[in-house]
């Protein structure tokens, strides 16, 4: 069984998940980034500081695995990015957050630990106190924009 994946029928996974491909493809880099910033920076934190959203610049912050399987996959199943439609989507997804980080919207952080006895690590993205401002103040799509970023 493929990491990251429970023992469920493929084909309801693959459906969704073409669906959220289809959905983030049809969409700009900056409107991605604005999406995300909404779903995944904005509103109070949740109790589990590993579910979203994650608004707190002290706070951690999520990996791009960790936007795709709670953004853009229905919660009963988890994201598996070892699939061809899997690594578009995560690959979308990091390059929005990629946008907000090179706009200092969110800054990139190398998170370390354990698993057993094998070191993780990984990389999160937080929100930086001016994104923070920026989102506050509702800016974010017109900060995005003002840039010399690519769409």
């Amino acid at each position: 069984m493929p990491f990251g994946r429970k023992d469920k029928d493929q084909s309801s996974e693959s459906g969704a998940l073409q669906a959220s491909v289809d959905q983030l493809s049809s969409m700009s880099l900056v409107s991605l980034a604005v999406d995300i910033v909404a779903k995944a920076f904005t509103g109070p934190p949740a109790s589990d500081p590993d579910d979203p959203p994650w608004p707190d610049p002290y706070g951690r912050g999520p990996s791009p695995y960790d936007v795709c399987n709670w953004l853009y996959i229905p919660h009963d199943e988890d994201f598996d990015a070892s699939t061809p439609l899997g690594r578009t989507l995560y690959a979308m997804v990091s390059e929005a957050l990629q946008l907000l980080e090179h706009t200092s919207i969110l800054r990139s952080h190398l998170a370390f630990g354990y698993q057993g006895r094998l070191a993780d690590a990984h990389i999160t993205f937080v929100l930086t106190r001016y994104g923070a401002s920026i989102r506050d103040a509702g800016t974010v799509e017109k900060t995005l924009s003002a840039g010399t970023t690519p769409t």
